[in-house]
């Protein structure tokens, strides 16, 4: 059986209940019990460092918990996070897979994942929220590198493995980065799904019918189920 590990990092770093952070926490919400996974996060010094066992559950609590007790839960998440007996993942281990659930213009981050292997980079699984830095740049200059958005979107662009929020995100990929990707998976349009300016802003329900498993490689976990199950 192989093992699945999500990159979380702004998650952790940054454990807010909006934009796609909202999204991940739905997504840890509504991930199936029979597909076990760890977190990890990039750090500069060592690479993809493996939190520990509980983090996951951290981090639901920590979407789902009262005003008054996030806090205390954050302060946890700080002690999961920078323990001193995280490992480093050893991706080079044929039994690893990893899913990249979040966008982010971090130089060092961007270069640790085009260091990767060709068969590493074959077992990383990315989705794709919105090309909004490229469709509507001004929402984004001048808090946002464009050289450090350019260099994301051109290693999503050569990513193996890619996924789309949304339809209309996966048609803005095509028109803007010119790749064919009409085959890649996007998730359900329809109730509580957006497209254009809001489009990280996915409801529940839609994160919930694309994790369930109902329809095999239309889902999230579906599309690395097979390569799971190895």
């Amino acid at each position: 059986m192989s093992r699945l590990y999500l990159d979380l990092t702004e998650l952790v770093d940054h454990p807010i209940r909006t934009g796609i952070q909202r999204v991940e926490g739905e997504l840890l919400k509504w991930w199936p019990a029979e597909v076990p996974f760890r977190v990890v996060r990039f750090d500069a010094a060592r690479g993809l460092v493996v939190l520990p066992e509980g983090t996951a559950d951290c981090l639901r609590r920590v979407f789902t918990a009262a005003v008054g007790e996030r806090d205390a839960l954050v302060g946890a998440l700080r002690e999961l996070a920078g323990a001193p007996g995280n490992p480093v993942l050893e991706f080079a281990d044929e039994d690893a897979r990893l899913v990249v659930p979040e966008v982010f213009y971090d130089e060092g981050r961007i270069s640790f994942y085009n260091h990767l292997t060709s068969r590493q980079m074959q077992r990383t699984y990315f989705l794709v929220f919105d090309l909004l830095p490229l469709t509507h740049p001004g929402y984004f200059l001048p808090m946002t590198s464009p050289e450090l958005t350019c260099a994301y979107f051109r290693l999503i662009r050569t990513a193996v493995q890619i996924g789309f929020i949304s339809s209309a995100t996966r048609k803005a990929f095509h028109d803007r980065l010119r790749r064919s990707v009409e085959d890649a998976l996007a998730l359900p349009d329809g109730r509580g799904s957006v497209t254009g300016a809001s489009s990280s802003d996915l409801a529940a329900g839609t994160v919930e019918d694309a994790l369930a498993l109902r329809d095999g490689r239309g889902s999230v976990t579906g599309a690395v189920s097979s390569d799971l199950a190895a």
